[in-house]
């Protein structure tokens, strides 16, 4: 696996961090592979449980902060003794677009920078809905996907305006099989509550924070960053975890995309939350690739791609039933 990632050598500290930033924006850089410190031998997958461990998957994903910064911030700490910790989860790339594509179809895709992408390919989203199951990508502030059959308005951008959306974190709108004539399975975050409430949320919920939320911009707005993107994640998260009778049947999976220093390593926080979960933590070496294959082990569903595919589940996170 390629070691190799943009980034200026002739800058110390702050000073590459920023103009890496800004390089980013203007020109962009290709999408590298990164490595995993301690890599596995293949192994074959354990069979999927004869009733799935977790009927509904929750996944939240915030945006470029290291291990080691994440690990310390109080509210992550405090939910560490509540789940399973990965402590050697790796992002996949820098910078960030190519993992939450990967995050959807087990698929190394190389993209120059954060440059969008309509794709083919076959996602997590067709897998589960062949067979019979229901998912949704939650996204603040996204202004697309009306009901009138307008593809068009699923490809809406919005970076920096109002609410900060951004396309880029929103992977299922990279791909033409989204429900491709009404856009249904993308939608604003505020349909999350309304489907919580009413208790109709689907087995598959991908849920993208706004930049304002995510934790993605400490250097160009020192206002957001890894705190406000904690203060957010406890509003959201709280409520659903003292909810027993939801917890009970659901997994939530509480990750980043990338690092924000060392992108060979690109060593994130990674926590498995929910009532099927052993309240511990692993030192093996995972990734996106495996939070996707487990979830695929769960369901009974077949790999989507080369990265999933050969992929390790995550089979140590589960209490014996």
């Amino acid at each position: 696996m390629a070691r190799s990632i943009c980034k200026p050598a002739a800058f110390r500290g702050g000073q590459w961090l920023m103009l890496l930033a800004v390089l980013t924006v203007l020109v962009g850089c290709s999408a590298t592979r990164t490595a995993l410190e301690m890599p596995r031998p293949l192994s074959a997958p354990p069979p999927s449980p004869a009733e799935p461990l977790f009927e509904r998957v929750l996944i939240v994903v915030l945006e470029n902060q290291d291990f080691e910064d994440a690990i310390r911030q109080s509210y992550l700490a405090s939910l560490v003794p509540k789940g399973f910790l990965l402590r050697e989860f790796h992002g996949l790339y820098h910078p960030s677009y190519p993992n939450y594509l990967a995050m959807i179809s087990g698929r190394e895709r190389s993209t120059r920078g954060d440059k969008q992408a309509d794709l083919a390919d076959t996602t997590i989203g067709d897998r589960l809905k062949a067979a019979g199951r229901s998912w949704r990508n939650y996204a603040q502030g996204y202004p697309g996907g009306d009901l009138a059959g307008d593809h068009e308005s699923c490809y809406k951008e919005s970076t920096y305006g109002p609410g900060r959306y951004a396309r880029k974190h929103v992977p299922f709108l990279s791909y033409l099989k989204v429900d491709p004539e009404s856009c249904l399975g993308i939608v604003n975050a505020s349909e999350f509550d309304r489907d919580y409430a009413n208790k109709q949320l689907p087995t598959y919920m991908f849920y993208s924070p706004d930049l304002d939320n995510d934790g993605h911009d400490p250097i160009l707005f020192p206002e957001t960053g890894l705190k406000k993107a904690a203060v957010w994640l406890q509003g959201f998260l709280d409520p659903i975890l003292a909810d027993s009778g939801f917890l009970r049947r659901t997994l939530i999976v509480v990750t980043f995309d990338e690092s924000r220093s060392d992108g060979r390593i690109n060593h994130i926080f990674t926590l498995l939350l929910g009532g099927g979960v052993v309240q511990g933590e692993s030192s093996l070496p995972y990734d996106h690739f495996d939070v996707l294959r487990t979830i695929e082990w769960n369901f009974g569903l077949q790999p989507l791609a080369g990265g999933d595919g050969a992929a390790h589940v995550i089979a140590d996170a589960w209490q014996a039933r």
